[in-house]
């Protein structure tokens, strides 16, 4: 869900009950952009990254296609899919665009692993920004590790500058347009348990403090060395109309700020959704 001052410093989120032994790291980069148990984890690998928004942003530097096109991909915990924009792309031609894009584009021409898959992709977020193009599949390197045949978006037409890393939940794939959905594909995270390059389909996001320029992301786990005391669990809460699980929403049961009103932790809940993507803490008072 593109849309941080975060209030968090290490996010952890696990999607699976299996317990985490192989991991992968990521760092990332915090940039500025204009306006436009209780051990140790073992086996760890490392890598880094970099993100842009409207504000801050959390982006992850990988690599695409053979031989390989280094892209720069916003870390969104609330959607998806990946998706990148093509060299070919309105926006990002010309002058203008070698800004608006300068987080890459990929060339599809120039990458032997590259299929079609089909011309149905099409995502758009909730601040109205949008990409349309075709669902591809195509080698992606993280964190040192390569992922084949993996399934992302390619956009021709795109309001964003920056290519998006989404690692929700499959069921928010912009493929699935109902519930059940008959369309998800296995995401980056569930490639990584599939191929064992981890054991659990979990990460963890550490943003460091506001002034720090870097972070990082641990796919597989949690680093223990990155807090003090005990790492506390938040049920996530369901969908009210389909009753399943589509988002990591957690409940807020304490907020306040000038002129709303405080939430009693007895009298009522506030649904909010932890979300890589934007900078913005949003209350419906």
């Amino acid at each position: 869900m593109k849309s941080s001052t975060a209030a968090l410093a290490l996010l952890a989120i696990d999607t699976s009950t299996v317990a985490a032994q192989r991991v992968l790291k990521a760092g990332f980069v915090k940039q500025l952009v204009p306006n436009l148990d209780d051990k140790p984890l073992v086996k760890r690998a490392t890598v880094t990254e970099a993100l842009y928004n409207a504000q801050y942003l959390y982006i992850a530097n990988v690599t695409i296609g053979t031989p390989a096109q280094p892209i720069s991909l916003q870390i969104d915990t609330g959607s998806s899919d990946i998706w990148m924009s093509s060299s070919t792309a309105q926006n990002c031609t010309g002058a203008a665009g070698k800004v608006l894009c300068a987080g890459g584009t990929f060339n599809s021409g120039a990458s032997s692993t590259y299929k079609v898959i089909d011309n149905t992709f099409n995502i758009s977020y909730v601040d109205g920004t949008f990409s349309l193009g075709d669902y591809i599949s195509d080698t992606i390197r993280i964190g040192g590790v390569t992922v084949p045949n993996q399934q992302m978006g390619l956009a021709f037409r795109t309001s964003i500058g920056t290519g998006i890393m989404g690692i929700g939940y499959p069921i928010r794939e912009a493929t699935c347009k109902t519930y059940p959905c008959p369309t998800q594909y296995s995401t980056l995270v569930q490639n990584m348990v599939i191929n064992k390059q981890i054991n659990s389909a979990a990460y963890s996001l550490w943003l460091d403090d506001l002034q720090a320029s870097t972070g990082s992301i641990l796919f597989g786990g949690v680093d223990t060395t990155k807090y003090i005391g005990s790492l506390v669990t938040l049920p996530i809460q369901r969908e009210a109309v389909a009753n399943i699980v589509t988002d990591f929403t957690v409940a807020w049961t304490g907020f306040s700020i000038g002129g709303c009103s405080t939430f009693s932790p007895i009298v009522i809940s506030e649904p909010a959704i932890l979300d890589s993507g934007t900078t913005l803490t949003v209350s419906s008072c």
